[in-house]
């Protein structure tokens, strides 16, 4: 996926993450509300994006203070303003389709930047989704979300899936970008994927479930607990997420010599 339009001029924002970083969030409402998805409210975006620049504050703050220790006189931290412990800028870039988003933030956030086109929001209405300039729209926000260097959203959204999967190609920016994210509700998933189910790896007996056992992972609610489904029963429970683990799938693999050497699991 690539663009073939030049990017607005707000896209020069991203030219310098490394020593002011952006945060992208994607607020989704309208339509999605109480069909798809629940109401999530700008605060609890807003808890998760100043997490995140608190831990990077802290990881600069730390790396001065060891290239002090080791008095390196090369190291980029010595003389700059990460060596004095200042905050880093809070910078963040806003896609979503209830223009009130942006009037929220100004009110809420003064001490934070934001980014982000409240005629995009506009034309993201239900009534006006599918002109071409809500579609340029969509694309434009999709993009600029994925070239941020974390991610707040709802994975319930295929906006913000998309975004964080063109996320994992801009390795030269971020490197390894699979846990820069913070959904606010669903595991990621691919629409129409194979079913991939979960493994117990902790006994849950008021459930019923023994490790190895194999559930289906109805969604972690991120207040500890998550919704299952034990394989092959009519059965959901809420049980602690963290007696669950994905397990791989794997597929045949040819060897040089013909030899099977990987397998498919079957989960009928």
């Amino acid at each position: 996926m690539r663009p073939s339009f030049n990017f607005p001029e707000e896209f020069k924002i991203f030219d310098d993450q490394h020593e002011n970083p952006v945060v992208g969030i994607h607020v989704r409402r309208t339509d999605k509300i109480n069909t798809e998805a629940s109401f999530h409210s700008l605060e609890e975006y807003m808890t998760e994006v100043e997490s995140h620049f608190q831990f990077i504050d802290a990881k600069r703050q730390m790396m001065s203070r060891t290239e002090e220790w080791r008095n390196d006189i090369k190291s980029p931290f010595r003389h700059n303003v990460y060596h004095q412990l200042k905050p880093v800028q809070r910078r963040v870039y806003i896609a979503t389709d209830d223009p009130s988003v942006f009037n929220e933030t100004k009110l809420k956030y003064p001490n934070y930047i934001f980014y982000g086109n409240r005629g995009r929001a506009n034309s993201a209405s239900v009534f006006r989704r599918k002109n071409e300039d809500s579609i340029m729209g969509v694309v434009t926000d999709v993009f600029a979300l994925s070239r941020t260097n974390y991610l707040v959203c709802t994975f319930s959204s295929q906006v913000c899936r998309l975004a964080y999967e063109l996320m994992q190609s801009n390795h030269l920016e971020l490197g390894d970008a699979s846990q820069q994210f913070r959904s606010l509700d669903d595991i990621y998933y691919f629409g129409g994927q194979q079913a991939s189910p979960y493994e117990v790896l902790i006994s849950s007996k008021e459930h019923g479930l023994s490790p190895g056992d194999l559930v289906h992972f109805h969604g972690n609610h991120w207040n500890g607990y998550a919704k299952v489904e034990k394989l092959n029963t009519n059965r959901k429970v809420m049980a602690p997420a963290f007696k669950f683990s994905p397990r791989l799938i794997t597929a045949p693999m040819i060897g040089a010599h013909g030899n099977r050497s990987e397998f498919i699991i079957d989960y009928k």
